[in-house]
Formats: structure tokens, sequence, C-alpha cells
């Protein structure tokens, strides 16, 4: 959990500053390379600056760092102070971004800060880099260092020792070191205090601003505070504003903070209980736009997942959610942001019922559940020992108060009033001690409280996932039984069928001529009829088929003319008399498809069939057209039948819907053409282009 927040807070360090860049290397380097040639044309120093400023943002690494320091030199020659502080700031925030420790060279800025004239610029721009080498120690310096830093800084707060903007430094520095190590209520308490310093600094620092922040909207996801981290949120992006506005007055071109906008926009999202509708629209329509012009924020969109994550989250699109959760939950990318994934997928799979889904997420939440109990306790000691910290502070005090009074007695002798203005402080550092040790009380009572809840969540969850795994078990003994038993019923209706059809035409070939054509009309409705029964047979296994991921392919090379004709040859009895059915052929060469012939001829046999049912009158045509440049034979099945209304196209694939209530036939046709459609790597779909009477189906598979 600690190497996530790490990541987090250095991911934020980097970001504060607008240090990523959306273009490519070979543009960056192109640009490079005309403004090197430019520089090395110009004379005074003045001309210099602008082009030095624009190889500095557009550069990376070791480069940018050369650069910046180029530019520094540069601008310390000129009489622009509020462009030496710019640069002071800029090069500090690449310096601190750097992968190895420049906390020296932060440290030579700062000296050279000290020397420039007095003021508001100059004390902002001192705090801001000396919080960013306070930022780069903790990232490297061991806890033994930190702690003595945070009891330096809890020390000199408690004496009351510095002005506004050392207290800033010393708020930034116990905020970090709590954020990073006990995340807790003291954390929450301590960034309000620094909001409000930072506000009522003489001079806006943006600098500052942003650092604060991205810093407090990321710890106030952590809590679960929505509404105050999309406040931060919101804020931080009027800030970022404000700051694009002076780079473009400053004709900064090529400064970006693309990377700024898209994580600000992201734990918006990741806040979406605290958004509208329109707003979580809004801030998805950005961060993809971003994502479009930006191949470094694609590359991080694409790692992650969170993006669309969030969203349909938010937008309670829950099937789709729960699709990328279980794809992106097992990334490293996310495995700082687990918690809230789990109780995302929990949800997302709770709303669409799938308990697989369920059970995973129930196991991830445990397991988070266990390792924030034993955060939780380490974060509880982290305060409790800061507290203890801050009350010896106290005694300390106390002691030194006392001392005084004693020694200001024995000057002027005046053990009266004086001893009794050592009893009163003495009084008053107890009843201070007393209200610390209450709320040190407090705060076990509630971390003994958080324990036992975690507990009983913890059983609550072990006992759904018992239940879920015997709902599962449950589900998958049913469904075996099922195909059991339409197996055992396709092969009981077949065999009667099969009888009653050998039957029919036994009894019209052996009559007299005079009857035999008589009998021969309802022989061939025995006929139709069996091959309607056979056919509802042949759909409901491969229903079963399907629902069980197991429609079998096998791919030959297949006549496209030959499986037209047996199609219509198969279904041409079905058809209502004055209706004719015909293969209509474009071109005289015939084409070869590699496919699975049995599944396009029942794919075909299904749309005919459905064209006859609902034809009376007129024609069905069955062709084909080829697309070589997508590598696609396309067969159309248009009929001058009822059609299909407006509104309609997509329903009437699904299962047993049907046109008409009196029609024949359970509604499984269409659905059945699009399963083995997508099992053969095409599709089936109502032609919506087609304005004749009647309808058209296009059936399309891969040649």
């Amino acid at each position: 959990m600690r190497k996530s927040i790490y990541f987090l807070i250095a991911i934020m360090w980097l970001c504060s500053y607008g240090i990523a860049r959306g273009m490519s290397a070979e543009r960056r380097d192109y640009l490079s390379d005309s403004i090197r040639g430019r520089l090395s044309q110009v004379t005074s120093t003045a001309d210099s600056v602008p082009l030095l400023f624009n190889l500095f943002d557009l550069s990376t690494g070791e480069g940018m760092l050369n650069y910046g320091e180029m530019l520094l030199r540069t601008v310390l020659r000129t009489n622009d102070t509020d462009m030496q502080y710019n640069v002071l700031r800029r090069y500090g925030a690449a310096l601190a971004a750097a992968p190895d420790n420049h906390n020296s060279d932060i440290e030579a800025l700062l000296d050279i800060t000290m020397t420039l004239p007095e003021g508001s610029a100059r004390s902002n721009t001192a705090t801001y880099l000396e919080v960013q080498k306070i930022i780069n120690d903790f990232a490297t310096a061991p806890d033994s260092v930190k702690q003595n830093q945070v009891h330096q800084a809890i020390r000199r707060r408690t004496t009351g020792a510095g002005d506004q903007y050392e207290d800033v430094v010393l708020l930034f520095t116990l905020s970090s070191y709590l954020a990073s190590n006990s995340p807790g209520e003291l954390v929450i308490d301590y960034l309000g205090q620094l909001y409000r310093q930072i506000r009522a600094l003489p001079a806006r620092s943006y600098s500052l601003e942003s650092m604060y922040l991205e810093q407090a909207s990321i710890i106030y996801t952590r809590a679960g505070l929505h509404e105050e981290a999309v406040e931060m949120c919101k804020e931080h992006l009027r800030v970022m504003g404000d700051l694009d506005r002076a780079n473009q007055k400053m004709e900064h071109r090529y400064r970006d903070y693309s990377s700024v906008y898209y994580h600000a926009y992201l734990r918006l999202l990741n806040n979406f209980e605290a958004l509208t509708p329109e707003e979580i629209d809004e801030y998805y329509l950005r961060m993809q736009q971003l994502a479009a012009e930006d191949p470094e924020i694609s590359s991080d969109h694409t790692a992650s997942g969170r993006m669309e994550i969030y969203y349909h989250m938010g937008k309670k699109h829950y099937a789709k959610a729960l699709e990328l959760l279980k794809k992106h939950v097992k990334y490293p990318e996310n495995e700082p942001h687990l918690s809230s994934l789990y109780n995302f997928m929990m949800k997302a799979a709770t709303e669409v019922g799938d308990k697989e889904a369920q059970l995973e997420a129930s196991h991830g939440i445990i397991k988070v559940l266990n390792e924030a109990l034993e955060e939780r306790r380490h974060e509880r000691k982290q305060e409790i020992l800061i507290l203890k910290e801050m009350i010896n502070l106290q005694n300390e005090r106390a002691v030194s108060a006392q001392e005084q009074v004693e020694m200001y007695e024995a000057h002027h002798r005046n053990l009266v009033t004086y001893g009794s203005i050592a009893i009163g402080l003495l009084g008053l550092v107890a009843l201070v001690v007393f209200m610390l040790y209450r709320r040190i009380r407090q705060m076990k009572n509630k971390l003994a409280e958080s324990n036992d809840m975690l507990r009983e969540e913890r059983d609550n969850l072990q006992r759904t996932q018992r239940d879920l795994i015997k709902a599962r078990d449950h589900a998958r003994k049913a469904d075996r039984h099922k195909t059991e038993f339409i197996n055992n019923m396709s092969h009981e209706v077949r065999e009667p069928l099969e009888s009653l059809v050998e039957c029919a035409h036994l009894i019209v070939d052996n009559v007299d001529e005079s009857k035999r054509r008589y009998l021969d009309k309802y022989a061939r409705i025995i006929d139709v009829c069996s091959d309607m029964l056979t056919a509802l047979v042949n759909d409901v296994l491969l229903l079963a088929e399907a629902d069980n991921s197991d429609v079998e392919i096998s791919k030959k090379l297949t006549s496209a003319n030959t499986m037209c004709e047996l199609a219509v040859m198969s279904m041409r009895k079905q058809c209502k008399d004055g209706v004719t059915m015909t293969f209509q052929r474009h071109d005289e060469d015939d084409v070869t498809v590699d496919t699975d012939t049995r599944r396009v001829e029942q794919v075909l046999l299904n749309l005919l069939s459905n064209a006859a049912k609902f034809t009376d009158e007129g024609s069905i045509e069955l062709s084909y057209k080829i697309s070589p440049e997508e590598g696609t034979i396309t067969f159309m099945v248009t009929d001058t039948g009822i059609g299909i209304p407006r509104g309609k196209e997509e329903i009437i694939f699904e299962r047993f819907e049907k046109l008409s209530s009196f029609s024949p036939g359970m509604g499984l046709g269409l659905n059945i053409c699009r399963l083995v459609a997508h099992a053969l790597g095409g599709t089936v779909v109502v032609d919506t282009s087609y304005t004749e009477p009647g309808a058209r189906f296009l059936f399309t598979i891969p040649l």
C-alpha cells in the first residue's frame, strides 16, 4: 500500500508543473534542430531567452536539465526579475522530477533566489523550491530521516517560530509525511490548514496552489470524500487554466499541460458519485480528446483502462464496466486502485447478476480489507506517535515556562504573584494534556470499533462467497440437465417425424391414380410440416450448443452458387401459391468460399424460410455480392412481404421475438442466424437502406 502512495506522490509532483508533452519524438527533434539553428544566429541575450525557453520545453531527460541550466545562466544576465523567478521555479520542477536526486542543485537554486530583490515573488519561489526539496527527500530518504524532519517541523510549529511562508513549508512537510505513512483524519486536518495558509499569502502562487490541489484531490479521493475531491480537482483545473493563459501571454508555445488535465479529469471521473450525468459525459469527452492527441496519454489510458471503467460506472453501464473490470483489475498499473476497483466490480456484478464475477470481487475485497486492516493499525499508530510527540513538546514548553517563572521569581522576589502564574500555566498545560489524552483514548476506541466492523464485514463476505459457490454449482447442474433433456427430446421427435413422412409418401404411391392427386396435396402438407418441426428441433439444439459455447465450425472450400441453389431448391416448396423463389446470379463466374457449408446453408435456409412465411404474393430472391477490398461475401435475401416496422430492425434478432403472434414458429430463426453468423466470423442484419416493398436481409462472412 505504501509503495502505491509513493507512486501517486511521485506522479503528482511530476504533473504539477506540466512536464509531459503531447507531440511525437520526431516532431520534437525537428523543432529542436530548427530552434538551435536560429539560436546560433542570434547575438543578444534578450533574443536568446525565448529560444532557450522553447528548447527547454521541447526537451526531455538530461537534455531538459542542460537547457534549463543554460536558460538560467542567460536569464540571470537580464534585469527581468519576474522572468528569473519563473525560470528558477521551472528549472527546480525539472530537477525534482528527474530520476536521480538533485537536492544539491535545488539547494543552489535556493541560494540564487535569496540573492534576488526581496518581495513576495522571491518568498513564493523560495517556498516552492524548499517544498520540492522536501518532497524529493521523502521519495529517497529512509524512514528515520523523514521522521526526524517531521519532528523538527512539529517542534517549529508548536513553538510558533517562522513566518507565513515557513508555516507553508512545515505544513507541506507534515501533510506529505502523513499522506505517505498515515493518511487518516490528521492529514485531512493539516490539508485544511495548509490550504488556508496558501490562500492567505500576500501574493498568489500558482505553483504552490497547483502542488497542494493535486495532493489534496488524491488524498480526498482515497478517503472517500467525493465532494471535497471534486472541488479540489475543479479548482486545480482553474489554476492550470490561469497558468496556460500566462504561458500563452509569454509566448511559451510549446508548454503543454495535457498530462495534468488528463489526470485531473481522471480523478474527477473516479469521484463520479459527486458529479452530474452531464459532467461525467463532459469530462469523459475531454479525456478522449486528450488521449487522441497525446500518444503518452493514450498509452496510459490503454494500460490502465480506468477512464472507461469510471465512465461506465458513473453512467450505470454495469455490463460494460464489469467487462472492463474483469480485464484490467489484474494489471500492475491498477495495483494502487484495487480497493475501489473491486468495490466497483462487486456493484457491477450484482447489478447484472454475474455470480462468478461477484465471487472474484469478494475474494479481492477480502484481500484488500485484510491489508487495509493492517494498514489502518499502522496509520493509527503513526497518528498516536505524532500526537504523543506534540504532547511531549507541550510538556517541554510547560517545564520551560515553569523554569522561567522560577528565574523571574528569584530575580524579583515576588513569590506570590509568579507562583499564581506558574499554577495557572501548569493548570492550562494539564488541561491541554488531559484533552489530548481524551482524544487519544477516543481515537483508540474508534480504531477498535473500526477493527470490529472490518472483521464483521470480512465474515459477511466469506458467507456471501460460500453462498455464491453453492449457487454456481446449482446453476451448472441445472444447465447440464437442460442439455441432456434437449438432446433426448430431439432424438425422440425426429424418428416419429421421419416415419410420418415415409408413411405419407408410401400411401400416395400405393393408391389409384384417380386419388393420387388428391392425396399428394396432403402428403406435401405433411412433408412441409415435418420440415418445420425438424427445423424447430434443430433450432433448439443449436441454441443449446450456443449457450454452452460449443458451436463447431468445420471449414472447407465450397461453391457459393451450389450453396444458394440447394437452399432455394429446399425452401421453394414452403412458398405460398403465387410466390416465386429464385437464385439470381449477378456474375457469370462461380465463387469459392472457405467456410462451413452446413452452417452457411443453415443461415440461408432460415432466412428463406422467414421470407416465405411473411410473403403472401410477389417474389423471394437470393443473391450475393463480393467485396474484394474487405475480403467478404454478402448473401442477400430480398422479399416482397410485409416488411420490417421501423425501430424493430434489431429487436427481431432477439430470442423468442415475433412480429406477429399469429405467425408460425417460436421466434428463434433470426436469433439462430445471428449466432451462427458470429461463429463464422460474420454478421446478419436488416438492410435499412432498402426502400422497396418488403425487406432485405444481409448475411456477410469472410471469403
